[in-house]
């Protein structure tokens, strides 16, 4: 005779996981990987729901943009505000990864930015720098009018650009919250 005992975990969507409480573990519904910004451990995740954000240098050196993910195991871990998740007791081995498509930004040329927006990757379409932008470790926030709003952004990338008066620019970037903004 044999006894076993099973703990059955409820899968939880993107959206409910990035709403958790601090340090909240969250077993994750299957999500696709949207984009994966190496050597900055940012893993930006998506599924119906919603958009989320990983934190994990491990797995953003192993992930690829497109890829589907089940098996993930999560640990909420907010940072300044900023919904995130970071893996709990999960590695790569662990997970069970199918092979997709990358996803492309959403265009916010013309489109308000909402609080249901923050970690979804966007794009900015032909936007004409009225007074040049030097982008560096240095000068990390900066501003830009796009129709008529003011939209800040913060170079958390460290991308070295400066961004020329009178030219124009695709911006590529993610919704995020930092100093309140």
């Amino acid at each position: 005779v044999a006894e076993m005992i099973f703990t059955k975990h409820e899968l939880v969507n993107v959206a409910t996981a990035m709403t958790l409480e601090k340090d909240k573990i969250a077993y994750f519904d299957e999500f696709e990987v949207v984009k994966v910004v190496a050597g900055k451990g940012n893993i930006y995740i998506k599924d119906a729901s919603g958009h989320g954000l990983i934190y994990d240098n491990t797995l953003a050196g192993e992930l690829k943009d497109g890829d589907r993910v089940q098996g993930f195991v999560g640990i909420s871990s907010p940072y300044n505000d900023l919904p995130e998740a970071k893996p709990y007791n999960v590695t790569y081995a662990d997970l069970t990864i199918t092979s997709g498509v990358a996803a492309e930004p959403y265009d916010f040329t013309s489109t308000a930015i909402a609080a249901t927006d923050i970690n979804k990757y966007v794009v900015f379409n032909d936007v004409e720098i009225a007074t040049a932008v030097s982008m560096s470790n240095s000068n990390k926030e900066f501003s830009l009018t796009i129709n008529g709003s003011n939209v800040a952004f913060y170079n958390q990338f460290s991308i070295e650009k400066t961004l020329e008066a009178g030219k124009t620019y695709d911006i590529y970037g993610f919704v995020a919250i930092y100093n309140g903004n």
